[in-house]
């Protein structure tokens, strides 16, 4: 139940800056802080979901193993809010 929780803190927070960003509510730098943070927090939540893997193999297996974790609304959770701060990330480069 707690990886539901921070499945959808993430994603909810990945659309809150996306969107608060496109509209012009938040700016690029501190966009980009809180992109890179998400990413940063949600990744490492994956990754010590993985603890009893060599960190390599923990990496790699969050995104090309979609059955590493669990069911498929947390890889779908994970894939979307990375996708939407990497996506965020390059936008505010162009601003910076």
């Amino acid at each position: 139940m707690r990886a539901t929780y921070v499945n959808i803190a993430a994603v909810g927070a990945a659309l809150a800056v996306f969107a608060g960003f496109e509209v012009g509510l938040i700016e690029p730098r501190n966009a980009f802080f809180a992109a890179a943070v998400i990413l940063a927090a949600f990744t490492t939540h994956q990754v010590l979901a993985r603890a009893h893997l060599p960190f390599r193999q923990a990496m790699v297996s969050i995104f090309t193993q979609p059955e590493s974790h669990g069911t498929p609304r947390n890889y779908a959770a994970y894939v979307s809010s990375a996708g939407l701060s990497v996506l965020l990330v390059i936008q505010t480069l162009t601003y910076i």
